[in-house]
């Protein structure tokens, strides 16, 4: 999945003799390794990945001794280091199967490392490291400084923004993923809108639309819905807020399929929509084209912006701004650049962007495309 000529030309750039990842969406990135136990965990970061600029494509991942049985089926990556314990046992009189006897010389033949340094420490070493190396600082719950105080020959500097960097540019395989998030996210949001009805609460949607998504094997990330002048009040769906004729409805959406992020926004009228609705829904309609068409390499995020902006003031919402109009995404939901006044990201080709210029306005509802 990574793109790797681009991290080598960073890495180049950047002096880089090797690269650490910390954060579920860059250790997911390097290695393809993805942890339930990140969410049930979320402060207990014992996970890396560890790779020199030479062999990116075969990095070695450090996790829990409990998590080292989610390693045996991925093939982009040449070793692991447990830490910790976790309690293991061999049935008597069978012959273990392929996986069984990799987990079993990974899990049960090797002690883990006491602790994440140790067990980086022992990494570095294995993967050849030496010189200078970028070390993703989001998600680790070390000191940096113990680190460096262990590996006194290595100069070790912050690499995240190294990582967003990589990932701005998509593979055609990365690309593919993306669609099929979309695909799935959109067939979810219709699935849900085919079973309202007079009297449905705002809180039945939602949970109607991420059972459609769990159906369709993605895991929901995020589900906004309100209905009418609710919208334009708050993102958090009611048990008593019930749809009736003349609302519309706002639904801000997302799931992950397979790693990848999707995020699209839809507004729906019970009924025609009044005059004023649909001159706001026009106007924002007006500003998400113009935005598509503008887009393309070598203008920059701060452009599509402006374009945005500007057109939704000449279609008809002439007081209309927004703090950002969209940004990246991939392995997270929001990935650089982000299409805001200040960033001069220049696009590039394989970018994937997501566009999206919303309006909240009390006493009438959210709207949104």
């Amino acid at each position: 999945m990574q793109n790797l000529e681009r991290a080598v030309q960073i890495m180049d750039r950047e002096e880089l003799d090797g690269i650490i990842a910390s954060s579920l969406p860059n250790l997911l990135y390097l290695s393809g390794f993805w942890d339930a136990n990140s969410f049930v965990f979320p402060y207990d970061t014992t996970r890396n990945a560890v790779a020199s600029k030479n062999n990116l494509s075969q990095p070695i991942l450090i996790v829990g001794q409990g998590d080292l049985d989610l390693t045996t089926d991925l093939e982009n990556i040449s070793d692991t280091v447990g830490i910790g314990a976790f309690s293991r046992y061999i049935s008597d009189d069978v012959e273990l199967t392929p996986s069984e006897l990799l987990l079993k010389t990974r899990a049960i033949d090797l002690e883990g490392e006491r602790n994440q340094v140790d067990a980086l420490c022992k990494t570095i070493q294995m993967a050849g490291l030496s010189g200078r190396v970028g070390l993703d600082q989001q998600g680790i719950n070390f000191k940096i400084e113990d680190l460096r105080a262990k590996l006194p020959n290595l100069e070790i500097v912050s690499a995240s923004k190294v990582f967003s960097e990589i990932r701005m540019i998509k593979t055609a395989s990365e690309i593919a993923k993306l669609k099929a998030a979309v695909l799935v996210t959109e067939e979810s949001l219709l699935g849900g809108i085919n079973q309202l009805k007079e009297g449905t609460s705002e809180w039945e949607l939602e949970r109607n639309i991420r059972m459609e998504m769990v159906s369709r094997d993605a895991i929901p990330t995020f589900v906004q819905v309100k209905f009418g002048r609710n919208g334009g009040f708050e993102q958090r769906a009611r048990h008593d807020v019930l749809l009736k004729q003349g609302d519309t409805i706002w639904v801000d959406l997302g799931c992950m399929l397979d790693g990848y992020c999707s995020d699209i926004a839809r507004t729906f009228s019970i009924g025609q929509p009044t005059d004023k609705v649909q001159t706001i829904y026009d106007a924002l309609l007006a500003g998400e084209t113009a935005a598509l068409e503008f887009s393309r390499p070598g203008v920059t995020a701060k452009d599509v912006f402006n374009t945005t902006i500007e057109s939704v003031r000449e279609a008809g919402l002439p007081d209309y701004y927004k703090q950002h109009v969209g940004h990246g995404i991939g392995v997270e939901t929001y990935d650089p650049p982000l299409l805001s006044p200040n960033d001069d990201t220049v696009l590039e080709a394989n970018m994937v962007l997501d566009i999206e210029p919303p309006i909240y306005v009390l006493g009438l509802g959210a709207f949104h495309v």
